[in-house]
Parts: C-alpha cells; structure tokens; sequence
C-alpha cells in the first residue's frame, strides 16, 4: 500500500477518536456551553465530528494529490502519407459528371480523407504548373475545409504559362515532398486532361518507381463528351470552355498515359464517368492501402484531486448544515 495512504488513515483514525472521544474530556479553557446541558453527547454531535475529521482527512488527501495508473494495451493502425494530386484546369469545370467533374473529385475526396482518420495528408494543386496546397496534416476537418474551398481560380490560367495539364511537373513536386517522409507513402492523381506542358510525365515516373510511392490515378470525365460547358453561377447561361487560343475544349484524357503511371509505379488505374463510380474508386484505394497494425501498451495516470475537491465542497456544505440546525434546535 502508498506509505502517503497509511500516514491519511492513521491520522483520520487519531482525529476522530480525539474529536470524538477526548475533545470534552480533557478540558478546554472555555468549555462548550452545548455540552453543559447534557449528560450525553447527543448522536448528531459525535456525527457532526465525524464529518469534520473527514473534512481534515480529504484536505490531507489533496495536499498529497494521489494518483492511479493503469496500463493497457492497444492495437494502433500504420499511418500512410497520402498525397493528393488534384487537377484543376478549366476543364475540370465541365457538368458530364454531376455536379461537376471538380465538384464530385472534391466531394470523394472528402469522404475518402473523413474514413482514412490516422493517415497523413498532403495536396498538390495544378493546371500548367503545380502548386503545394497544404502542408501534411491529420486534421480532418481542416483538411476538408481546405478542399471545400478550391476552385480553378486557384491558379491564373489566363497566362499562357499557368494554363494546360502539367502532369510530369506534378510529379515532380509529389516526390520532392514525399522525400523526406517517414512510413508508406501513396500518391493519388485525379485529372481529366493530357500532358502537354511541362516536364514527360515517363520521366518523372522514373524518380517515383525508384522512391517506391505507387501511383494511383483516377482519369474523371465521360468518354465522347465532346465540347466541353459549364454554367455560369451569375448568369444561369450555358458557358463553353475554350483553350488559351479561343479554341472550344474537348474531353481529352490520356488514358494510356494514366494507365502506365499506376502500373509501373505499383499502383491502380480508374476510369470514373460518374459520381458513384468515383465514390467506389476511393474504396478500392482505400482497400489498396496496407494497413497494419500494431499493439502497443499505454500508460494512462488518472488524478483524483478533482474528486476530492468536490466532496471537499459537499462535506463543509453537509457540516454547516448541520451546524447550523444543532445550534437552532438546542438555542430555540
């Protein structure tokens, strides 16, 4: 037993028997006039002296402030690094997919991070050059808010130099940060176009094979969507989306391209025409990503000195009473 507990019973046993048993007998220099008016200790007083030597007992106890430890095991998933490589290019702003094709990425991407609460999350952003989004976090939700927030706006791709589909650079920028990484680290491309500025995507491919971090690609959109529209939330019209030159844009997506990234890097290739596809891609991702766990034993020390400030505060509350009613009841 704690030599601190031994010392607080001894002690609550020698103050209650002086409270109670010696208090009125050794003599004080003035005697208590209640006392006086019996030949017995009324039942309520030696009660009343109980409570206080208790009052004394958990002050005692809360000057020692003691503790409990209790260790238990628990079983801890493997953290990944996932990093998140969004496209958002004008075309992504296209209604095949409802509500739309960066929408519906924007929202699975959501629901995949809320059910993935342990892993490490990092995002990359990109039209004609990437763009690191957001530092890796565990935060949910402040990841999600993020996310909810990102638009085609993000990037000003009204310059030559920030328009197009610079897949090969994303990369780049994705292994770069995933470098210095501890643990399994994934990579999952979401786009809707072809490369065509920028660094090969083949040849970035090359560093992400050699760093070991499987590519998991999602090319978003209908096949022969043709030109590509959106509607314009001011106006309500139906606007149509053109290149840098004027040109219309027209579903373009390197399927082969997305096809060779996820196989030679050990990843998976998925091809979303619609928003429940899309939601069911992220489950196979999901189910890809090796999870192991390991048990590990925990130390947890619970205090009590909360507990017994309140029945410090509920023992003076239930003394005072008491007091209060002896004193009216023999003084009436």
């Amino acid at each position: 037993m704690n030599p601190y507990l031994i010392i607080v019973i001894v002690t609550f046993i020698i103050l209650s028997v002086w409270w109670v048993f010696l208090r009125e007998r050794i003599g004080y220099k003035f005697p208590n006039p209640l006392m006086r008016e019996h030949r017995r200790i009324p039942f309520r007083i030696y009660i009343l002296w109980m409570i206080r030597a208790a009052i004394v007992t958990s002050i005692m106890f809360l000057i020692i402030a003691p503790t409990y430890t209790v260790t238990r095991e628990v079983e801890k998933r493997t953290t990944h690094n996932i990093l998140l490589i969004l496209d958002i290019s004008r075309s992504m702003l296209a209604e095949d997919i409802s509500p739309s094709r960066i929408e519906a990425a924007k929202n699975t991407i959501k629901t995949f991070i809320s059910e993935r609460k342990n892993d490490r999350f990092w995002l990359i952003v990109f039209a004609g050059k990437p763009f690191f989004s957001m530092p890796w976090s565990q935060d949910t939700r402040g990841i999600s808010s993020i996310i909810e927030n990102i638009n085609t706006s993000y990037i000003r791709q009204s310059l030559p130099w920030l328009s197009g589909t610079a897949i090969g650079d994303a990369l780049l920028l994705a292994n770069e940060t995933l470098s210095g990484a501890t643990g399994k680290s994934s990579i999952v491309l979401i786009t809707d176009g072809r490369a065509n500025i920028g660094i090969d995507p083949l040849v970035a491919l090359e560093e992400t094979v050699s760093l070991g971090y499987p590519i998991y690609s999602i090319a978003i959109g209908t096949t022969g969507s043709g030109i590509l529209s959106y509607t314009d939330p001011y106006t309500g019209n139906r606007v149509t989306l053109e290149d840098e030159n004027g040109d219309p844009l027209q579903s373009d997506i390197d399927e082969a391209l997305l096809r060779t990234l996820s196989e030679r890097s050990g990843g998976a290739y998925f091809r979303a025409e619609n928003a429940r596809s899309l939601y069911g891609y992220w489950d196979s991702i999901s189910a890809s990503l090796w999870d192991e766990t390991t048990t590990v034993r925990e130390s947890v020390t619970i205090s009590y000195r909360l507990y017994l400030f309140g029945l410090l505060v509920l023992l003076i509350s239930i003394e005072r009473y008491m007091q209060r009613r002896i004193f009216y009841k023999n003084h009436a």
